[in-house]
């Protein structure tokens, strides 16, 4: 934050370029603020996106494309979409051979009419713009729609890529943000089909599966190494928090606290630090000290309600951020490595997106040559910029 007095002389543009010559660890958070202001968003981090509105603007032809990062899958989201609009959905994994058993299923969904989802394509990345010659060749019953997701990669089918609907699918930063999302891909139908212990506890998990989530942003620091704790793993704690519910509203805490450290997340890990993270994580979230008087790891004091709504509305006025990590039992500056590293690559792909515009048509790639002469002519703007302030400053002194 800025003194005030200096804050009301400076554009949000300015206050980055101070930030990025005085704090370089800070840029990441203050290119957000700046991207919010200038937007006039609340958040960079976009709400869930409405899949029916997607499955309306994609049609049978045109593939809808979820690049995905570890730990994120849309098949949840996906099943619960095609229950609701009574959409019959075949899903494959690629992976062991079975591309042409891909193949197979998106031909029968053109004809049939029900909607196919093909995963990972990222392992088969030869192979994958085969589905585009298939939908192009085909003629697709007017109820079909292929959903695909693949991981970020360079060498990804052009053609593939230009005719999709693409579509992040990643769980956003900071825990906050993260529960937030979570809470928006619930159905206010089930999370409020009970008493209030049942969803609070449903909101514990949403909490649980946040924290884990976010430190694998901070590795080394966060994890060991990198785990891929995915929606399954939430669907999971949830199903097993509900049948640690009594029939008086308390909960069997110590057979919900094994159940997840033995089954559900410490079987993902296998290093005994993170182990006994893991575990720490349980039983300092999963308790009924927890629910009576929130804790460090939760975002506020949980509210005595079945709202969906208001759990939602305690999240938004939350004076928590994504920024702050002593709730995840981290050191306060255990992110100033990621932020740099963030800010370097953000900064890089500027660069580059300036580099393609200055070199004239028919020069290399981003890679080669700069048009001197167009680079010339831009540094001397900034320059005459910097002349004048100079001149200014020596006057005033």
């Amino acid at each position: 934050k800025f003194p005030q007095e200096i804050a009301l002389k400076l554009t949000s543009f300015q206050k980055v370029l101070i930030v990025q010559t005085l704090r370089p660890d800070r840029l990441e958070s203050a290119l957000v603020k700046f991207t919010t202001e200038v937007l006039t968003v609340p958040s960079i981090s976009s709400s869930t996106s409405p899949l029916h509105t997607l499955c309306q603007a994609a049609e049978g032809v045109r593939p809808i494309l979820f690049i995905v990062t570890p730990g994120a899958d849309p098949t949840r989201e996906l099943t619960e979409l095609a229950a609701s609009t009574g959409q019959k959905l075949v899903s494959m994994a690629i992976g062991g051979g079975n591309e042409q058993e891909a193949l197979e299923m998106l031909r029968n969904g053109m004809v049939e009419g029900h909607w196919v989802l093909i995963m990972n394509l990222h392992l088969a990345l030869a192979w994958a713009g085969k589905i585009e010659v298939e939908l192009r060749n085909g003629k697709p019953h007017r109820d079909f729609r292929c959903w695909l997701t693949t991981e970020p990669r360079e060498n990804f089918p052009t053609i593939l890529l230009e005719s999709s609907l693409k579509v992040a699918f990643e769980f956003p930063p900071g825990v906050r943000n993260n529960v937030k999302r979570i809470c928006e891909s619930w159905d206010s139908r089930w999370f409020e089909a009970g008493d209030v212990s049942r969803s609070q506890v449903l909101f514990l998990c949403a909490c649980f599966h946040a924290a884990v989530q976010e430190r694998t942003s901070f590795i080394p620091q966060g994890w060991t190494k990198d785990y891929e704790f995915s929606t399954a793993d939430l669907k999971s704690a949830c199903e097993t928090a509900l049948q640690a519910l009594k029939d008086d509203g308390s909960v069997e805490w110590p057979t919900l606290r094994g159940i997840l450290e033995n089954a559900v997340y410490g079987c993902r890990v296998d290093n005994t630090f993170d182990l006994r993270l893991v575990r720490q994580y349980v039983k300092d979230i999963f308790a009924q000290q927890a629910i009576d008087n929130g804790g460090d790891l939760l975002p506020f004091r949980l509210p005595a309600t079945t709202s969906l709504g208001t759990f939602k509305s305690h999240l938004d006025h939350s004076e928590r951020s994504g920024d702050d990590l002593t709730h995840l039992k981290m050191a306060p500056n255990a992110d100033r490595a990621l932020q740099l590293t963030n800010s370097e690559r953000v900064l890089a792909q500027i660069r580059m997106l300036r580099i393609r515009q200055v070199q004239p048509s028919g020069q290399q790639s981003a890679e080669g040559t700069i048009d001197m002469i167009s680079l010339r002519g831009e540094l001397e703007i900034l320059w005459a910029f910097w002349e004048s302030r100079a001149r200014e400053h020596q006057a005033a002194a």
